[in-house]
């Protein structure tokens, strides 16, 4: 099941920095939908596949993915359609950003088609962690001053747990998985 946040998030943050320079959900759907296959063993053979993923753990040109990786990826196949996606795979990179950390986290998201926003946060840090479980490696904070999105969705999302991203002036510099309680209350503005 898709998430959908609402047109209105569309119209508010299109004038939003980050957005408005054309993020290319190709590229994040791409990337996330490879992540999988590389988890699993998978050894690319595209020039693209090569530059961004490290074959020399590869095991097999036949991954068998979970019940729940299998349906990421169609959900992920869908959102490609959606949008007429066609990766140049003879290319030689990707331009994701946080792209280290993405390759850290332990549960992938998956980029959502709408998003919403606490632009402005002026609440205390929220923590943000490799995984969506207790003890979960720690990335770092969205902090006072920073914009929160909600961008991303994840299958089966467990109970009390999220996927954020982080922005400061318009450039994504944070993600991760928080189980802290975003207060509305605390956003100078809310986009979605």
């Amino acid at each position: 099941m898709r998430m959908r946040y609402g047109l209105a998030l569309l119209a508010a943050l299109a004038a939003w920095p980050a957005f408005a320079q054309g993020w290319d959900h190709c590229q994040d759907l791409w990337f996330t939908r490879n992540q999988l296959f590389d988890r699993a063993g998978y050894c690319f053979k595209t020039p693209l596949g090569r530059a961004v993923f490290d074959n020399s753990d590869c095991t097999t040109s036949n991954a068998q993915l979970s019940s729940p990786d299998w349906q990421k990826v169609e959900i992920i196949r869908s959102f490609e359609s959606d949008y007429g996606c066609a990766i140049d795979t003879s290319r030689g990179g990707l331009d994701i950003p946080l792209v280290g950390l993405r390759f850290e986290l332990e549960d992938i998201p998956i980029i959502s088609e709408f998003a919403s926003g606490c632009l402005g946060w002026f609440g205390p840090p929220v923590p943000l962690y490799a995984g969506h479980r207790p003890g979960a490696p720690l990335f770092g904070y969205a902090n006072p001053g920073d914009d929160i999105v909600w961008e991303y969705e994840y299958p089966g999302m467990p109970a009390g747990w999220e996927f954020i991203t982080v922005y400061q002036n318009g450039v994504q510099v944070m993600l991760g998985w928080s189980n802290t309680v975003i207060d509305h209350g605390l956003c100078t503005n809310l986009a979605g």
